[in-house]
């Protein structure tokens, strides 16, 4: 048997090129060798498992609210699993909340609970449900923006002034920790 040193160097996207020395038969060692580096099934699904979870963990759970500026009453009902999508991309079906709210709506919040985001992703997304809450809003008048930060949108804005607005609004929001009114 011959002793040969094991030359490995590295040639773009990352393929080894295995060199004996010259005059020396090709070794099948070195490429066991690399062979036995590699990680097992197991140990590749375990790490996938693990990425999984803190995907799922970390993604959060999803949550926008809309606020109508209306004082919100004590009565709210819900969705919990509004059919969406494609991620999200086909909206769930338009609630009919005149019968439940005959004052209208204060706010609407909508959110992928941990079960909502566990079924999109065995899915693959395909399937997305989020859970709606719908907050009906006092009788009368009665205005509950009073102490909202406010960002106007004028009737004739174009379209890189609304999403101005809309970006401005979402600065105050993070800055200030509340809701922001917009105003059409």
């Amino acid at each position: 048997m011959y002793s040969s040193k094991l030359t490995l160097s590295c040639q773009t996207k990352s393929r080894f090129r295995y060199a004996p020395q010259q005059g020396q038969p090709f070794d099948h060692t070195a490429i066991r060798v690399l062979l036995l580096q590699l990680p097992s099934l197991e140990e590749i699904m375990r790490h996938f498992a693990k990425g999984l979870l803190a995907v799922l963990i970390t993604v959060g759970c999803y949550n926008a609210r809309v606020t109508t500026g209306l004082a919100p009453s004590g009565q709210t009902f819900e969705e919990e699993w509004a059919p969406s999508w494609i991620y999200g991309g086909v909206s769930p079906p338009v609630l009919e909340t005149a019968s439940q709210c005959p004052n209208g709506v204060a706010m609407v919040h909508t959110r992928h609970s941990f079960l909502n985001m566990l079924v999109a992703t065995l899915t693959i997304g395909i399937y997305t449900p989020m859970h709606i809450i719908v907050t009906c809003a006092q009788g009368g008048s009665t205005s509950a923006s009073v102490d909202l930060p406010e960002v106007r949108i004028d009737e004739g804005a174009t379209a890189t002034q609304r999403e101005e607005a809309f970006r401005e609004a979402v600065e105050i929001s993070l800055k200030t920790g509340s809701d922001v009114l917009l105003r059409f």
